[in-house]
């Protein structure tokens, strides 16, 4: 099974390599202008998640580059954050995300949905990402 890189600092690589995507939970760099946390809702596994439509985004070396229009930032994904940010493309429900990268990767299903929702959980309060309507069936 493949394995992610561990999460890169800005301006300095890493060559570790995790056995799991638990060791490579997803990291969210961010710049540019403060943005105010207008989120209190928290994403579950029963939830479907999306991109928001207004996001801008490039990879560079394993790692991805967003841009919020919305919000006049910046942010910086590593590799574990750009699988999710790569799954994510289309409307997709929590629990079967995690279930693809359980499939995909070297993570249990609990170490995997925890990192997972901390990870969504963080982007959704970046506003990064939504949670459609239909979610938490």
């Amino acid at each position: 099974m493949p394995t992610l890189p561990c999460s890169k600092d800005l301006g300095r690589r890493s060559d570790c390599e995790p056995r799991s995507l638990a060791g490579s939970r997803g990291r969210l760099y961010m710049g540019g202008m403060l943005a105010k946390d207008t989120s209190e809702i928290a994403v579950s596994p029963t939830d479907i998640v999306a991109r928001m439509p207004d996001m801008v985004a490039a990879s560079i070396d394993e790692v991805t580059a967003l841009m919020s229009v919305e919000v006049s930032r910046y942010f910086i994904l590593d590799k574990g954050g750009t699988v999710i940010w790569d799954r994510i493309l289309k409307p997709i429900l929590v629990s079967d995300l995690c279930a693809a990268l359980v499939q995909d990767y070297e993570v249990t299903p609990e170490a995997c949905e925890r990192d997972v929702l901390e990870f969504l959980n963080e982007m959704l309060k970046r506003r990064l990402i939504q949670i459609q309507a239909g979610a938490g069936v």
